[in-house]
């Protein structure tokens, strides 16, 4: 008895998907492929002879990179209407976590399939061609997954994330402040966020805010950080103005990335402002 095969096609987007699904299907059905589609959920339900095309990252973790391909036609475009919602910020999070298992999936040998290819080969298994015309890909525009515009993403990749995809926490609440915020009151948490996917690499952040102590010095600190590990820089700032925070850290391994604002006692004056922070991939050197 031969050994099982499984080939795995990721579609990054929805028109990767409707460009080149029909066409696998095709193959598939003319090499005698069983087909496989929905989440890694569904991974039981695999075949000794199984093809699966799915917009799910996580089929990478049962299927090997070199039996795999990842489809992206364009950069990614991001079509959320109000990042000062929390659904909103929620769903850009998964989004940069599938272009990031993405890139992580064509580092380790998966096949890239971009816009203009009109061909590829899986494994030397199962071979396709597109014989229509170049694809129309989507105009780009600024989105905060800019860093994504290649996968995986090269040296002097950036993004501006606005300050309306981060969160403000009020009270015990999660979010539902504003990026310009009175100061007084106890030591907390003033913003943070977005949690968006990053790729192993040097990053660094650097966030714009303005600060008036009115008078007092805030004992301001800010981190750029994964999980518990952080960058962090201490700003007792006494004089009003517009300040430039730059904090650089490795990404060991794909991950959610948070910049956090605290104030580290109470203050009984002082007000604060966010206004954006760019991320930009300084290097992808192994530490």
């Amino acid at each position: 008895m031969s050994d099982p095969i499984r080939l795995f096609v990721l579609f990054v987007d929805e028109l990767a998907a409707k460009i080149w699904k029909p066409i696998l299907v095709d193959a598939a059905h003319a090499g005698g492929w069983d087909l496989l589609g929905g989440t890694v959920e569904n991974w039981s339900k695999m075949t000794d002879r199984c093809l699966i095309l799915s917009d799910d990252p996580d089929w990478g973790i049962v299927v090997p990179a070199g039996q795999s391909a990842v489809i992206m036609t364009g950069p990614p475009q991001w079509e959320g209407h109000d990042l000062a919602d929390p659904l909103e910020k929620d769903a850009l999070a998964l989004a940069s976590a599938r272009l990031a298992k993405a890139s992580a999936l064509i580092e380790a040998g998966a096949v890239p399939v971009r816009g203009q290819d009109k061909h590829f080969t899986l494994a030397d298994l199962i071979s396709v061609t597109r014989t229509s015309e170049p694809l129309g890909i989507p105009i780009s525009r600024t989105s905060p997954l800019d860093i994504y515009k290649s996968l995986p993403p090269t040296s002097g990749a950036a993004a501006i994330w606005p300050a309306e995809c981060l969160w403000y926490p009020v009270g015990e609440a999660l979010d539902g402040g504003a990026p310009a915020m009175d100061l007084t009151g106890r030591a907390r948490i003033l913003f943070h966020g977005p949690h968006i996917y990053l790729t192993p690499g040097v990053w660094r952040a650097t966030f714009q805010i303005s600060v008036d102590p009115e008078g007092g010095v805030p004992p301001l600190r800010f981190e750029w950080k994964h999980g518990e590990s952080a960058v962090v820089c201490d700003a007792p700032i006494n004089q009003p103005g517009r300040y430039e925070i730059s904090l650089e850290r490795r990404w060991d391994v794909v991950g959610p990335s948070q910049i956090a604002g605290l104030i580290n006692q109470a203050v009984f004056q002082g007000s604060l402002e966010v206004h954006d922070c760019k991320v930009e991939l300084l290097s992808t050197d192994p530490a």
